[in-house]
């Protein structure tokens, strides 16, 4: 039976989506988990995996239409597809052509007014409004917008230095390797106990994070319970690589303290930010080192706030408040402050909508 892909839901507000770019061809055989579109909402373009193996077999919808969300864009055959034959979608209504036209041909020459009287292809028309779309704006994959939010770059400027509409992560790893940049500067979890480290806080949405959670776990096979506090994680230690790693492809660690029926937990996370939910576990080996970054999750609690006292690390407490989480940011070196501040500012933009952010 083939397998249905639909046009996904990518955002709380999205109604429709625009495929940017199909990645695999019509007829081609694509293996699960491999790169199969990327589609645009107003927010970023997204790039999607398939979730079976089989035939890839197009319904006809071209590049830069806006497709609504739940609508069959293609299905995975486990039979080979005729590689000339694209199934078409639903009929689309014709424009009205001839309201457009200023001066019709003379009457005298009926030959003209028939081709006049002829709407120009729907194909024809969608492909114009496509290119008007990717001009009017630069479009990135997610990774590609994660890796240039991470090193501080602008996305027009990658776009004009590519000489690209569309930025892929390899082109905006390709501007790196052209850039002199100098590095943000180091920050080293030395160890030393700070008695009173620095305080900040910012309250956000509650809806966006419960939405992303419910998402995924709807969405994805996940073979693990996955808390909030793994989305949480997972951006964090991303913007903590951007605002304060000396080397931002180093191992870096987040210890995660969550409240659950048996009371407090405590797991380590290794590189959440570069791998898949799926692949988030605990790191029993590591289990008393020293992490990079803490997360006291206390969102299942009725605790308002929590003060963790002489830390050696900054330490993110999470609080809920009615419908809105309250995020604190214990830092640690107050000469980095401009930095701490930056990276909660940017965690709690990423945490309003973090399925738009997760590459």
């Amino acid at each position: 039976m083939p397998h249905e892909i639909i046009m996904p839901v990518l955002g709380m507000s999205q109604d429709t989506g625009i495929i940017a770019n199909w990645c695999k061809s019509h007829g081609d055989y694509v293996e699960a988990g491999e790169l199969l579109m990327e589609v645009e909402t107003d927010k970023a373009v997204q790039e999607i995996e398939a979730a079976e193996s089989g035939y890839l077999n197009i319904i006809g919808h071209a590049e830069g239409i806006a497709i609504p969300v739940g609508e069959v864009v293609a299905t995975l055959n486990e039979e080979p597809v005729d590689k000339n034959a694209i199934v078409s979608p639903s009929p689309v209504a014709e424009p009205a052509a001839i309201a457009v036209v200023a001066t019709p041909a003379p009457v005298a020459e009926p030959a003209a007014i028939a081709v006049v009287a002829t709407p120009a292809p729907v194909a024809t028309v969608l492909v114009a409004d496509s290119t008007a779309i990717v001009s009017a704006t630069t479009l990135a994959s997610a990774k590609a917008r994660a890796t240039a939010y991470r090193n501080g770059l602008a996305l027009k400027d990658i776009a004009e230095a590519q000489g690209k509409s569309v930025l892929h992560v390899i082109d905006v790893e390709n501007y790196l390797a052209t850039q002199n940049k100098a590095a943000p500067a180091p920050y080293v979890t030395t160890g030393a106990i700070i008695e009173q480290p620095s305080r900040l806080d910012v309250k956000i949405k509650a809806a966006g994070l419960e939405y992303c959670q419910e998402w995924l776990l709807k969405h994805h096979d996940l073979d693990h319970r996955l808390l909030a506090s793994h989305i949480v994680a997972t951006l964090a230690l991303g913007l903590w690589r951007q605002r304060f790693a000396q080397d931002s492809k180093a191992s870096a660690t987040i210890r995660v303290d969550f409240s659950d029926s048996d009371g407090m937990q405590s797991e380590l996370l290794l590189n959440p930010d570069q791998q898949r939910f799926s692949q988030l576990k605990a790191e029993e080996n590591e289990r008393h080192s020293t992490p990079n970054i803490r997360l006291v999750d206390l969102m299942s609690t009725r605790l308002s706030a929590y003060e963790p006292g002489s830390i050696t690390e900054p330490v993110l407490v999470l609080c809920k408040e009615d419908e809105q989480i309250k995020v604190s940011l214990y830092s640690v070196d107050a000469a980095q402050l401009s930095n701490a501040i930056g990276f909660i500012d940017s965690l709690a933009d990423q945490l309003e909508e973090p399925l738009v952010h997760i590459a």
